[in-house]
C-alpha cells in the first residue's frame, strides 16, 4: 500500500497501526518462504497444460534418441560392409589371362555365369578351396575363409561359395562325376 492510502485508512478508522504492522510482517514472511523454496529446488504444482507439455517433450526426446541409435547402427553396418568389400578386394587371387584359361561356370542371381581361370584355380574351385565374390562390378576369386568371414556381414557380395558337404544322391552313387567335366 502506498503511504497516502495508509494514512487515509488510519484517518478513516478502517485500519490501525497494528493492522499495518501485521500486514507488512505477513508479506515479508511469504516473500522469504518463496525465496527459500526457489533455493531448495521446490516447485509449485504444475498446471495440467505444463504437465502435458513436459510429457510431450519427454516423448519427443525419447523418439529423437531412438532415431539417433538407428542412424548410428546404420552407419556401423555400412562401415562393416565397406570393410568386408575391401577385404575381398585385398584377398583377391590374381589371375592373369593366358591361353590355357578354362571357364568355370556357376549360378549367380538365377543365371549361369562364368569366369575364366587357369587350370590350377579351376581345380581349387571345384575342390571347394576357393570362392567367388562380386565387388565393384567384377567377379573375384578369393579363399573360402575370406568368403566365410564376409558372408555374415555382406551376403550379397558372395557369388559362389561351395558347400561344406556336397549333397550325395544315393541314386547316383554308382555313377561318379568326373572332375574335368566341362559344361
Amino acid at each position: 500500500m502506498s503511504n497516502s492510502l495508509r494514512d487515509q485508512l488510519i484517518k478513516a478508522g478502517l485500519a490501525t497501526e497494528e493492522h499495518l504492522k501485521r500486514a507488512r510482517a505477513s508479506d515479508r514472511r511469504q516473500h522469504r518462504q518463496a525465496n527459500q523454496q526457489k533455493r531448495a529446488g521446490g516447485q509449485k504444482p504444475q498446471s495440467e497444460a505444463a504437465r502435458l507439455a513436459a510429457e510431450a517433450a519427454a516423448r519427443e526426446k525419447a523418439k529423437a534418441q531412438a532415431l539417433n541409435r538407428e542412424r548410428q547402427a546404420e552407419k556401423e553396418r555400412l562401415a562393416a560392409e565397406a570393410q568386408a568389400r575391401d577385404l575381398v578386394v585385398k584377398s583377391e587371387i590374381s589371375r592373369p589371362p593366358s591361353d590355357k584359361d578354362i571357364a568355370f561356370n556357376f549360378t549367380h542371381g538365377g543365371k549361369i555365369k562364368y569366369i575364366y581361370v587357369n587350370p590350377d584355380l579351376h581345380k581349387q574351385l571345384v575342390a571347394g578351396k576357393l570362392a567367388i565374390c562380386r565387388t565393384r562390378g567384377r567377379f573375384r576369386v578369393v579363399p573360402v575363409e575370406v568368403a566365410r568371414k564376409v558372408q555374415p556381414i555382406a551376403p550379397y557380395v558372395i557369388a559362389f561359395l561351395p558347400d561344406d558337404k556336397p549333397a550325395e544322391d544315393p541314386d547316383y552313387a554308382d555313377f561318379p562325376i568326373p572332375d574335368d567335366l566341362m559344361w
